[in-house]
């Protein structure tokens, strides 16, 4: 079986700092990658930055910047925001790139020789920060005039001669792509994108801008700049090295791979469900097979913004948080397929009730147990409870249950899952009262040992969110964790584990 997938954050726009609802996705495009490594798959993930269109110049001339200096600067920044996370990329893409500005011109002329690209005049209306243009359709139509449907930006009218992509070639196919050939999560996306996108029937896209020197020009005419979303959508590709000497990454990340699955929001999910297999299909290219899109995070119920005052900035919360406990929280309390709410005391009661005082007790109490009584290795025996069976028998299974959470993108329900089973040991333990068995060491043997088996169950998974911590426990335990042994129940039986570990301390 083909064991390589490819996982994709977006390339975020290079027009200021990073953000937390840019840390959610590509905390999650991380974890799902590290939860495919933890089923066996040789996955990657892929992020970048997307540098060019007519926002980032004007923002570079109000930063008095020159345009490659202010992106060289946005992208050192996004590039500390991971490395502070711990988050670690596979492939970085920038395009800036000169080998992604050549492949991408190139496209460009390779479309318009085809005819799917032709040139003519165009009056819209379009916002200048969201690099996009809005029919009045779905534009919000105030007093004072048009306005962006989901950032609520002020539209200006744009009346302008530019090549346009002939969308509506490819609506038939795209219906079938969107509704037979591609998993889309939550389901509720895609009847999004057909009601208020396929069943008005699709519009040519703009694919070029005049008057923007920040951008890639089009060979064929040097009056046009094309336009930042077939720009930067393609850095999935050229991130892989496509139509490099080299492109390996490509061939088997992208082109031959077992899956291709793309993460975002859903702010610019029509631009991945849309356009994006377009282009692809106009190229006769390789097509993902994977859209997880997520929703807003939301402070109190309401989404964040400068002037509600109410934005959280992801460095603060590294001040009292390691940031593990903060991505185990984007995981594990926040469902994907909806909004989520964050804030500090979200954060915190999630850290110390599921981590610290549930799964963190139950390791410090079975060690603590363990070395109490017994000196040399505690070793399996057959089950002989009803209790006893049940955990067993939960055991032989658990990675059945987790695979499925994870390939239904249930990410949240797998930590849950995970959450659930610890507090199903730590009552086991209150139930059989290991403390009173000094006298029956075989029963408190059985118990000490079943109870490391739990743990190592829970610890193969929680190694996708908070690896480094994880790590820690592996050396104290002096055993690696690894999902296809949860089943083989004598791993302990030739390993002595220290006699205590802290997960972490209480946070207040």
């Amino acid at each position: 079986m083909n064991k390589k997938i490819l996982i994709t954050t977006p390339l975020y726009y290079a027009s200021g700092n990073l953000h937390i609802g840019h840390l959610f996705s590509t905390n999650l495009a991380w974890v799902l990658r590290n939860l495919k490594r933890i089923q066996g798959y040789d996955a990657k993930l892929l992020s970048g930055i997307d540098e060019h269109g007519s926002k980032i110049q004007q923002k570079a001339k109000e930063e008095e910047y020159q345009p490659q200096d202010f992106v060289n600067y946005i992208n050192n920044k996004f590039l500390h925001l991971w490395d502070a996370y711990k988050i670690d990329i596979d492939f970085y893409e920038r395009t800036t790139n000169v080998h992604h500005i050549n492949i991408v011109a190139n496209i460009f002329e390779k479309m318009l020789k085809q005819g799917d690209i032709e040139f003519k005049n165009y009056t819209s209306w379009y916002s200048t920060s969201d690099e996009e243009f809005v029919t009045l359709t779905n534009a919000i139509q105030k007093e004072d005039g048009y306005y962006h449907p989901v950032s609520y930006n002020k539209l200006i009218k744009l009346d302008e001669n530019n090549y346009f992509f002939l969308m509506k070639k490819y609506q038939k196919w795209l219906e079938s792509f969107l509704n037979n050939n591609v998993k889309i999560y939550p389901i509720k996306v895609l009847n999004e994108i057909t009601n208020n996108f396929l069943n008005e029937g699709l519009e040519d896209l703009s694919v070029t801008r005049e008057n923007v020197e920040w951008g890639i020009k089009t060979l064929s005419n040097k009056s046009q700049t094309i336009y930042v979303w077939l720009d930067a959508l393609f850095g999935y590709l050229t991130g892989l090295n496509y139509k490099s000497d080299n492109d390996n990454n490509f061939s088997d990340y992208w082109k031959n791979s077992y899956k291709r699955i793309q993460v975002m929001g859903k702010e610019i999910s029509r631009f991945h469900l849309i356009y994006w297999p377009i282009f692809l299909q106009s190229l006769n290219l390789t097509l993902p097979t994977d859209f997880l899109v997520h929703g807003w995070l939301l402070s109190k119920g309401m989404k964040m913004s400068k002037s509600i005052g109410n934005v959280i900035d992801p460095y603060q919360l590294l001040k009292k948080y390691d940031p593990e406990m903060i991505k185990y929280y984007f995981v594990a309390k926040i469902d994907p397929k909806n909004d989520g709410n964050v804030d500090d005391e979200l954060i915190m009661n999630t850290v110390n009730s599921e981590l610290i005082n549930n799964y963190g007790n139950l390791i410090s109490r079975t060690l603590k147990m363990k070395s109490n009584s017994f000196t040399a290795p505690v070793k399996y025996s057959t089950p002989t409870t009803e209790q006893e069976i049940e955990i067993e028998n939960k055991l032989k299974e658990f990675s059945i249950h987790a695979d499925k959470f994870i390939e239904e993108y249930r990410i949240n329900e797998l930590f849950e899952f995970i959450i659930r089973f610890s507090s199903e040991l730590n009552l086991y333990i209150e139930n059989t009262k290991p403390w009173t068995l000094k006298e029956d060491l075989p029963r408190l043997e059985k118990i000490l040992n079943l109870l490391l088996n739990g743990i190592y169950a829970i610890s193969c998974y929680l190694k996708a969110v908070m690896p480094n911590k994880i790590k820690e426990l592996e050396q104290a335990l002096g055993i690696k964790f690894n999902a296809k042994n949860i089943a083989n129940f004598n791993k302990f039986d030739n390993i002595n584990p220290v006699s205590s570990f802290m997960l972490w301390n209480r946070i207040k």
